[in-house]
């Protein structure tokens, strides 16, 4: 038994010695079933298999929860959608009660849109005819939709108040009021399974484009950090995007705080840059992610082990 501790006590020595001992990372994310949950377990199992370290996916209640617990050191990492870095730093939407300084993004991952669409023969034609319309609101779960909801209406000179809303938690339950006829429309990411589920169940849907201008275009980045405008063209995986449609696009990022040293933070992005087959073959949604726009401005900071990484691959192509 002595022996056996002896070697173990080696064994750990030499490991420790050869810098080969692995550290274990924590990666926050939104509870089990989101994209954001499939997204950081998809991350970690790339980073796992690419470096030395070992990273865990640590499903929580999203961006409200992990944030504080990133600032604090209590979480490693935490899969996030792109305004949340800024809200967070700047005290507002979600944050209107603190700051929290300490967040720095790491990488910048899937994108996604977000819009509001209608029954495919509804006489409701653009976002200006949804006034005094029932339409789902407040999102008290998921506040961040709520900022999506009202930042669409804005680019028609409208706001949440101007519709005959109902109340719902979250976008899920306000898609299941859509088919259930209690709404005349509904706010979603087109592509996501339940938007699918709606197209079949009300024999078709349409989604209402934005009007896309430079001045909405600054207006959109203004209220979202993080976000744009963005025109879709008709794929069949998107039902309800019949012709060329302009929504609001933001993304999924990586981040972190300021307490992760440069090199882990430099050695993940190196993976997260050079391995998006990696990424695919773990998550499909990751066909969308472009490498070449691992750090975009989100008005946030991003690491400087990051940056120091992105430096020298720029350096290299010159």
């Amino acid at each position: 038994m002595i022996r056996k501790t002896v070697l173990s006590l080696l064994a750990t020595a030499v490991l420790a010695s050869s810098g080969a001992v692995a550290e274990t990372f924590t990666i926050g994310t939104n509870p089990q079933g989101s994209l954001a949950y499939s997204i950081g377990s998809a991350v970690a199992k790339v980073l796992t298999l690419n470096t030395d370290d070992r990273y865990l996916v640590v499903p929580r209640g999203g961006p409200v929860v992990t944030t504080p617990l990133l600032d604090k050191g209590e979480l490693d990492f935490a899969i996030s959608s792109s305004m949340i870095p800024a809200y967070a730093r700047e005290g507002n939407a979600l944050f209107s009660d603190k700051t929290y300084e300490n967040i720095r993004v790491v990488a910048n991952l899937v994108p996604f849109q977000s819009g509001i669409f209608v029954r495919a023969d509804s006489d409701i034609h653009s976002l200006r005819d949804l006034k005094g319309r029932k339409v789902p609101t407040e999102f008290r779960n998921q506040s961040i939709l709520r900022d999506f909801l009202n930042a669409t209406l804005s680019t028609a000179d409208l706001a949440e108040t101007d519709l005959d809303g109902l109340p719902t938690p979250n976008g899920i339950r306000g898609v299941q009021d859509f088919m259930a006829g209690k709404t005349e429309a509904a706010i979603f990411s087109p592509g996501a399974g339940i938007v699918l589920q709606a197209d079949s169940a009300v024999g078709g849907i349409r989604y209402l484009s934005i009007e896309r201008t430079a001045e909405t275009e600054r207006h959109i980045a203004d209220l979202i950090p993080g976000s744009s405008i963005e025109t879709l063209q008709p794929a069949s995986t998107r039902p309800g995007v019949d012709h060329d449609t302009n929504l609001i696009a933001a993304s999924f990022l990586l981040l972190s705080s300021n307490r992760l040293d440069d090199t882990t933070a430099a050695g993940v992005a190196e993976v997260l840059h050079t391995h998006k087959d990696d990424l695919v073959a773990a998550l499909g949604a990751f066909r969308a992610y472009d490498p070449r726009q691992l750090v975009r401005d989100v008005r946030a900071p991003y690491h400087p082990g990051v940056l120091a990484y992105i430096s020298r691959q720029e350096q290299a192509r010159h």
